[in-house]
């Protein structure tokens, strides 16, 4: 993504539930899927799976984050989404990850992006800066936390 637009950046972190577990094809199809239209309106970040848990990190120009969180909260597979935080950055924290993606089981593993995790995260009552910190963590590696 060498030619990232010169607007606004924007960092949304959010949490939300599944309606049903993922398995390792859904995965896959839905982070195929996400990174095309990410690419699209050039968003980048990270998404952290666990027992029909999501947490993710967006960042990019300001509207094409907005129009990636508004299709998630119009998304059926999603439920209880609680946006945990927005900020202006002034630069990205994963301008090389179309989507990074985070799980710790074995199975994730063979998918692009992947990042271990050592132990599970709980997503339910994580703050904008707990979220934060865990995705921070995360950037740029590909050692497990």
């Amino acid at each position: 993504m060498s030619s990232m637009t010169s607007s606004p950046l924007l960092e949304i972190v959010y949490a939300s539930r599944a309606v049903k577990s993922f398995g390792d094809a859904d995965l896959r199809s839905l982070l195929a899927k996400a990174r095309m239209k990410n690419k699209v309106g050039q968003v980048t970040g990270l998404l952290v799976y666990y027992e029909r848990s999501f947490l993710q990190l967006l960042e990019g120009p300001d509207e094409g984050v907005r129009a990636v969180y508004e299709r998630v909260q119009q998304d059926p597979r999603h439920l209880d989404i609680q946006m945990l935080g927005s900020s202006p950055l002034v630069k990205r924290a994963f301008a090389d990850w179309s989507m990074g993606f985070a799980d710790p089981s074995a199975a994730a593993r063979v998918l692009e992006g992947y990042v271990r995790l050592k132990k599970p995260v709980q997503f339910d009552y994580l703050t904008y800066g707990q979220a934060k910190s865990i995705l921070t963590k995360l950037q740029g590696t590909n050692q497990p936390i």
